[in-house]
């Protein structure tokens, strides 16, 4: 389970995983929540990437690849090219943004290590219809 960006909580609860805004410090958390907690940053940009790396995040959410229902207007599309590389820095990285089920092999076929998604799943009364749509692309 993570607790979002809030360390205080995560720890509370005695969870091993948050996730973080790029401005959040990593080795604070990581000494808050134990070695051998999962933490990731949001990157908006390669240099973002780059920047959580050095952070010693275990990955990144790299977003928004394209434009998105769930939060329209959240920054510039940075599209399929900047996939590719950001796989090269060397730490996994996960799409996120505008990724429909349609779009699902072409983002992995740039290497990244993963998808996630919010508004294609949870914008529709179908969930579980959405959910089997992503799936059945992996």
């Amino acid at each position: 389970m993570t607790a979002g960006s809030d360390i205080g909580l995560a720890t509370e609860l005695g969870l091993k995983a948050v996730h973080l805004s790029m401005s959040a410090d990593v080795a604070s958390a990581r000494l808050r929540l134990g070695a051998d907690a999962l933490i990731g940053i949001s990157a908006h940009s390669l240099a973002d990437v780059a920047l959580a790396k050095a952070k010693e995040a275990d990955y990144v959410t790299l977003s928004p690849i394209f434009e998105t229902i769930s939060k329209p207007g959240y920054g510039p599309t940075l599209g399929l090219g900047i996939l590719r590389a950001a796989t090269a820095v060397g730490i996994p990285i996960i799409a996120l943004g505008g990724i429909n089920p349609g779009l699902v092999k072409a983002v992995m076929d740039e290497g990244i290590d993963g998808v996630a998604v919010m508004g294609g799943i949870y914008m529709e009364d179908q969930v579980e219809k959405n959910v089997n749509a992503y799936l059945a692309k992996f």
